[in-house]
């Protein structure tokens, strides 16, 4: 009888000394909430739960002690909503969580988890620094879209100098609509498909077979200010508006042919927009702000000609 209860003891102590059996993950509603969950087996000895996290694109640390039910079996659903935190889409978000019990703190160890726009069912392919996401279309499909982004890196390269290519991202929406709502779900103004900050860039492909002439225009437009993002840092905002926009442009497959007409007209009425204020971009719209974009193409296909890439490529440095 002794035995058996000395054995009953040892039992109950070995249990108490064993360390919470703990998992974690992130389910979210994409542009309204994120739910971090929180379990834990043989937890009757955790007295405090702790989450830390901290968007990618975001300096502060966010801290909370989370709510629960002591008991053998804890099972915690956190929620946080995504427009309190400034979590940018397609952005990664770093968590972990920490324990407290009678035998001290531990912490969980960080996690990751990338927040993308999950109302469509993308494929994805991947090559070196890029990835591509594409809805409704086949692989190869992506694969077009592969090439489309290396021969745009390929050539921007020779003014657009970068040691090493950030990793980053192509979403292809299959309509102008779903890619306002894309972005316009994220908090984002679904008018400006220019988003370099994120580390991706956004276009659309209507009809399967122009889908690689359209990509043809937008992606090397895109692309340029992504890489320009890369080069300048910080220093992106003071990047010239009409360098960022005019290398986007001459490097499309084709540029916009009503560019020539749109010049022509102004030099003749002397209503060209001096460089200075193409410096900063045109807050007026229709045919001044094509009349911008025609300039801003013009000034740098002219730096290319008179002066070649190398020199362009010493410019954009220099800013």
């Amino acid at each position: 009888l002794l035995f058996l209860l000395l054995f009953s003891l040892t039992r109950g102590v070995a249990a108490q000394d064993e360390e919470p059996n703990v998992s974690s993950s992130v389910e979210y509603t994409f542009g309204e909430e994120l739910r971090f969950l929180f379990n834990a087996e043989n937890a009757a000895d955790i007295e405090r739960i702790r989450l830390s996290f901290r968007p990618e694109l975001v300096t502060d640390l966010y801290v909370v002690d989370v709510p629960f039910e002591r008991g053998e079996t804890i099972s915690v659903t956190y929620p946080v909503d995504v427009g309190l935190i400034d979590l940018k889409p397609y952005s990664q978000l770093k968590y972990s969580w920490e324990i407290e019990t009678g035998n001290g703190v531990k912490r969980v160890g960080e996690q990751s988890f990338r927040y993308d726009d999950d109302q469509f069912a993308w494929q994805q392919m991947s090559r070196e620094a890029v990835t591509v996401h594409w809805t409704g279309n086949g692989p190869a499909f992506g694969q077009d879209v592969l090439v489309v982004v290396e021969e745009a890196l390929s050539n921007l390269s020779a003014v657009l100098p970068l040691e090493r290519i950030i990793p980053f991202d192509v979403y292809v929406y299959s309509s102008s609509a779903e890619l306002r709502e894309g972005l316009e779900g994220a908090g984002l103004d679904g008018s400006e498909t220019t988003h370099p900050e994120l580390g991706a860039i956004f276009v659309t492909a209507v009809n399967p077979q122009s889908a690689v002439a359209d990509l043809g225009q937008s992606v090397p437009f895109e692309l340029a200010h992504l890489l320009i993002y890369q080069i300048a840092g910080e220093n992106y905002s003071l990047f010239p508006w009409w360098l960022g926009q005019g290398v986007g442009t001459v490097f499309q497959a084709r540029v916009n042919p009503s560019y020539d007409q749109i010049l022509d007209e102004a030099v003749q009425r002397e209503t060209t927009i001096p460089l200075w204020q193409l410096c900063e971009a045109p807050q007026a719209t229709g045919n001044e702000e094509n009349l911008a974009r025609a300039q801003s193409a013009s000034i740098v296909a002219y730096v290319r000609l008179r002066f070649g890439d190398q020199r362009l490529a010493e410019l954009v440095q220099s800013y």
